[in-house]
């Protein structure tokens, strides 16, 4: 009773806003409003990347608009220190476990350990916690790892996309991960460059199963 009025005074003297319109946000409200949510649009169709002549199911909770609330609702998660975003997406994301099937572990696409020093945290990390609490699964989070500091993908076309970030990534050999199921995290989709370059080398594990998960796409 104590600890629900402390609550309820901090909301009074500190009051929580929707991090997408700013609007003060109504008690036992979502992080992220109603209103708002309505204008994110759902992704309702499972896309499929192709790599080395195989496919790969990618799940997302939204699609993908530049300049839209999702995008930018990202750029403060991954940016701004906001990772109560990054849980909210992940809260989201969850709802797409049950199309894939006996996935133990979840593995969150990693950044350069220069950037991740800058940043404080992986966004892929956080999310990949998230679910996994949520879905009594594993993190592993250094099975692979980026050897290449690139800069942001978000502005190159396709074909450079693919051509600057294939060989950034590596696998860590101390982990066997054999005819496992895998989910690959990652916060947004497009061209499936990051992703193909973590597929080429998670493939060195035998009869490896992949399954992507993201926030959009």
């Amino acid at each position: 009773m104590k600890l629900e009025l402390f609550r309820d005074c901090l909301e009074l003297l500190f009051p929580r806003s929707c991090p997408s319109c700013k609007n003060i946000s109504l008690k036992n409200e979502p992080l992220v409003c109603l209103k708002c949510q309505s204008d994110m649009p759902k992704q309702k169709q499972n896309s499929i990347i192709n790599h080395n002549g195989k496919n790969y199911n990618v799940y997302s909770s939204y699609k993908f608009h530049r300049k839209g609330r999702v995008q930018k609702l990202i750029h403060k998660f991954k940016y701004n220190n906001h990772k109560e975003i990054g849980e909210f997406f992940a809260e989201k994301m969850s709802t797409q476990l049950h199309q894939i099937e006996n996935a133990r572990y979840i593995i969150p696409v990693p950044i350069h350990w220069k950037k991740k020093k800058i940043r404080g945290y992986n966004q892929s990390y956080v999310m990949a916690k998230k679910i996994a609490e949520l879905n009594n699964m594993k993190v592993l989070d250094n099975v692979l790892y980026r050897v290449d500091e690139s800069k942001s993908q978000t502005k190159k076309s396709r074909y450079n996309r693919f051509s600057q970030i294939e060989d950034a990534f590596r696998v860590n050999k101390g982990f066997n991960l054999d005819n496992e199921h895998l989910i690959l995290i990652d916060d947004i989709v497009t061209t499936g460059a990051t992703i193909s370059a973590c597929i080429q080398q998670l493939e060195s594990f035998k009869n490896i199963k992949l399954s992507i998960l993201c926030i959009a796409n």
